[in-house]
């Protein structure tokens, strides 16, 4: 993780199987603090995925337009990244969900 204008997908980690899927099953465990001033965007495979691209094309586009728009305040950049997300945007049952404090 790196502040917004240097965006750092975390990628390349043993994730286990998806959430949810099954709480019996063990999944890896990640602690990687943030810097200080560091903004982290949690999203699900909605806000990126597009079945005419590989998804880390997506998420590399989320990271450019986050870092783009960095300086906003944080309700401003939740609703440009929910406005202007590198999805397809048609997948049956994907959802785009914003929360924030």
């Amino acid at each position: 993780m790196r502040p917004l204008d240097r965006p750092e997908p975390v990628r390349g980690r043993r994730t286990g199987i998806p959430l949810g899927v099954d709480p019996d099953l063990h999944r890896p465990d990640h602690t990687r603090p943030p810097p200080a001033g560091a903004t982290v965007v949690l999203f699900t495979d909605g806000l990126v995925e597009d079945p005419a691209r590989p998804i880390d094309e997506g998420l590399d586009a989320l990271a450019v337009l986050a870092a783009a728009h960095a300086t906003l305040p944080l309700d401003d950049l939740v609703h440009v990244l929910s406005d202007h997300h590198p999805s397809d945007g048609h997948h049956a049952g994907d959802q785009l969900r914003t929360d924030w404090d």
